[in-house]
């Protein structure tokens, strides 16, 4: 029996899925917007994320009105992260009798919840190139007009020991409101590469201006952050863009000005050259980072295969590894570590070949993918320094190169 639809319904069903798909962006920008905000409690064990707020109201609008593509779900790399770190947990738990909160929410839960985010994005941008443009350009916008506000702020109140308590770690390092300094470098480091990409194609004057502004504030903002990590990642992911884009190197040129004159600046008010040089450095806190990474080492020579297990080591020492790669070796042993490269090899490859074959077919997607690429690069350098698994604004990035690869597939019905 043919079942007739009632024209009324149809148009209502209509109207409601217009609704819901202009709620999924705003829900997504305002997640954006709130990307570099983290908030500590101190009846909680962990930092509290706003922008994960908008991502489950994102879920349980989506979920009830069935909304979400429930195949983009099966990713054989996620699934073997998640099965690695349960095996962890598992393994953490029977060496230390206990598991602590601090690996279930931090760690567990926190994957957990990168995993949606990443899910979130990809169902809102979809294959539409239009809202994955628009994406950039708020992730732009918005990270550096809040970057913006904190240097007004500090310039405009710098004896206020609120802005300072607030912005500052230290009373010396910019951290904005992410609480951590190495975080919020990081997090300007994929602002600059991003906005250099949209500086270069924006045609119109006025936006032109207002990306050259974000690009040079930005650039300060890291310096500020005096992230040798940030830092480090940021101008790898400058060289990385001067070679596919030769004009850049003007602005590589003048990332470099601007560096010297922060430092001149800074020295002609507060100290000397050798006071500055000893900052940047900190050896004191470099020969700490080095003996985390000798003692976590020798404890992955007593379980080499699957590791101590996940939060073993903090459980242990009381403190984080802040590297990336070699607390996967130390908690995760070889396998979680093979994992990890895989998975970092994967989205590399595909973020490759996405360059090559754009090159080829369309100049604008194609310095995206350059764009991505130097951004998410900059981010597993810096993990040298800091565990960037769990930093969101990496998880956007995987995410918008997800987005980029079906824009690509769909516009050029070719397989990568």
């Amino acid at each position: 029996m043919k079942i007739e639809h009632h024209p009324k319904r149809v148009v209502f069903r209509s109207l409601l899925d217009i609704k819901v798909t202009q709620l999924n962006w705003i829900l997504l920008v305002l997640w954006i917007y709130f990307l570099g905000v983290q908030i500590e409690l101190k009846f909680l064990s962990f930092r509290f994320a706003p922008s994960d707020f908008f991502m489950v109201i994102f879920w349980a609008l989506n979920l009830l009105n069935r909304k979400v593509n429930l195949e983009s779900f099966i990713s054989s790399d996620l699934i073997l992260m998640l099965l690695v770190f349960t095996i962890s947990s598992s393994i953490g738990l029977l060496r230390t009798q206990t598991l602590l909160t601090y690996t279930i929410i931090n760690k567990y839960v926190g994957l957990l919840i990168l995993i949606f985010s990443f899910f979130f994005i990809k169902n809102v941008i979809k294959d539409s190139e239009p809202t994955f443009k628009r994406t950039l350009s708020v992730i732009v916008f918005s990270g550096g007009m809040l970057n913006i506000l904190y240097i007004f702020l500090l310039l405009v109140f710098p004896g206020s020991s609120i802005v300072r308590n607030t912005l500052l770690y230290g009373q010396s390092r910019l951290r904005g409101l992410l609480v951590d300094p190495n975080a919020y470098g990081g997090f300007l480091s994929i602002i600059f590469l991003l906005g250099l990409y949209l500086l270069i194609e924006e045609k119109n004057r006025n936006k032109k201006i207002i990306y050259s502004v974000i690009c040079i504030t930005t650039f300060i903002g890291i310096i500020l952050t005096f992230s040798r990590s940030a830092l480090l990642g940021f101008f790898v992911g400058l060289i990385i863009a001067t070679y596919f884009y030769k004009e850049l190197r003007k602005y590589f040129f003048v990332a470099l000005c601007v560096f010297v004159l922060c430092l001149l600046s800074y020295l002609n008010k507060t100290a000397t050259f050798k006071d500055i040089v000893y900052f940047l450095m900190r050896p004191n806190t470099i020969k700490a980072r080095l003996d985390f990474i000798v003692s976590g080492l020798e404890l992955f020579s007593k379980h080499p295969i699957f590791g101590i297990g996940l939060g073993s080591y903090f459980a242990i020492t009381g403190v984080i590894i802040h590297n990336t790669y070699i607390w996967f070796l130390v908690e995760m042993g070889t396998v979680g570590f093979f994992i990890l490269i895989l998975f970092l090899l994967h989205i590399l490859q595909t973020n490759i070949s996405l360059i090559k074959n754009l090159r080829k077919t369309s100049q604008d997607l194609f310095s995206v993918a350059v764009g991505l690429f130097s951004a998410i690069l900059a981010v597993l350098v810096y993990g040298v320094g800091i565990e960037f698994l769990y930093q969101r604004y990496l998880w956007l990035f995987f995410a918008l190169l997800q987005a980029l690869l079906v824009i690509y597939k769909k516009e050029v019905n070719v397989n990568i």
